[in-house]
C-alpha cells in the first residue's frame, strides 16, 4: 500500500468517513458528529508515532489479554523483523490494518 492508501484504511479503521462537502471541496472526513476536518489535517498515520498510538489506543484497553490486542501484537511481530518498541509508524500502521480487518 502506498502511504495515502495506508492512511486512508487506517483512519477508516478508526472511524472517519470521507464526505465530499461539494464538488469544489471534495477532500473533507467527519467522525461522529462534531468533528470535520479537511484531508490535510487526517493523522499522518503512517509517518507519525503519535497518531498510531491513537490508533492503538482504540483497540487497546486495561486488560493486557485483550484477544484484539495480542493478535496486533502478533501482526506486528509478523510486520517487522525487531523488537515492537521499535516498530516505525508505517509497521504499526500495516499491523493494525490486519488486525482490524479480520474482525
Amino acid at each position: 500500500m502506498t502511504d495515502k492508501e495506508l492512511r486512508v484504511k487506517v483512519a477508516e479503521l478508526c472511524g472517519w468517513e470521507s464526505f465530499p462537502l461539494s464538488d469544489d471541496y471534495p477532500n473533507w472526513w467527519k467522525k461522529g458528529k462534531d468533528e470535520r476536518i479537511n484531508w490535510n489535517y487526517l493523522p499522518d498515520y503512517p509517518n507519525d508515532l503519535n497518531a498510531m498510538h491513537e490508533a492503538e489506543n482504540t483497540i487497546h484497553n486495561e486488560s493486557f489479554d485483550n484477544p484484539e490486542w495480542l493478535e496486533y501484537l502478533h501482526n506486528l511481530d509478523v510486520v517487522i523483523n525487531q523488537r515492537r518498541a521499535h516498530a516505525t509508524a508505517r509497521q504499526r500502521a500495516e499491523a493494525f490494518v490486519l488486525t482490524m480487518e479480520t474482525k
